[in-house]
């Protein structure tokens, strides 16, 4: 884990792929127990979530107070966040928004494409843009970055593995070809400090690039 920024509100972190973005249930590093052994802290609130197996940058709030206006950031469209993945396939268009309304299998967990009136269905938007691809090994691959305009259950991973064009590693989503890390990350979070209002950016220097 790489801080790179706490105040008595907030704390901004790089999470590794592999840790849980909540308190795990057994015995495995998770980021509330990473922060709070790193800052000396006891308090430490979830605002938004990651996978488990993509790396990414994460806000978390120190405080109740932090906690309700950044969560409200979230809910509403103060809060923004960008991905990179790289795709198994190239998208129909190199710039483009993906509409679907996905449903949440909980005794799965995966999220499945639905139609709007299915029970439990929740509209999932993003846009992405192709910032490269080319031929390895005989097949097609892209990178890809994506601004979510919604934050569904498996989003990005469901919405582009039902257009075939499943992420690099994630055998959940159809990828054919051996297990690896998923090649997915979140790159950049924009907010409102809670507190001070002033407006903070931060990126991560994702180097899973294609070779």
């Amino acid at each position: 884990m790489k801080v790179l920024h706490s105040d008595r509100d907030i704390v901004v972190v790089i999470k590794p792929a592999g840790v849980s973005s909540q308190v795990s249930h057994d015995f495995k590093d998770d980021m509330i127990s990473l922060i709070q052994k790193e800052l000396g802290v006891d308090d430490v609130y979830v605002v938004h979530r990651l996978d488990q197996m993509v790396s990414g940058v994460m806000v978390y709030a120190l405080n109740k107070d932090a906690a309700a206006r950044l969560s409200a950031q979230v809910a509403g469209s103060g809060f923004n966040k960008k991905y990179q993945a790289i795709l198994a396939g190239i998208p129909k268009e190199k710039k483009a928004e993906l509409t679907d309304w996905l449903v949440k299998d909980e005794a799965a967990n995966i999220s499945k494409i639905c139609s709007a009136k299915t029970k439990g269905a929740r509209e999932a938007k993003l846009k992405y843009k192709v910032i490269e691809n080319k031929f390895i090994g005989g097949k097609q691959i892209s990178k890809v970055e994506i601004e979510l305009i919604t934050g569904r259950h498996h989003q990005i991973r469901v919405q582009f593995a039902s257009r075939g064009c499943p992420i690099v590693g994630d055998v959940k989503y159809g990828y054919q070809g051996d297990p690896e890390p998923i090649a997915l990350a979140a790159v950049e979070v924009e907010f409102s400090h809670p507190r001070t209002k002033k407006a903070m950016r931060f990126t991560y220097d994702w180097d899973r690039n294609i070779s």
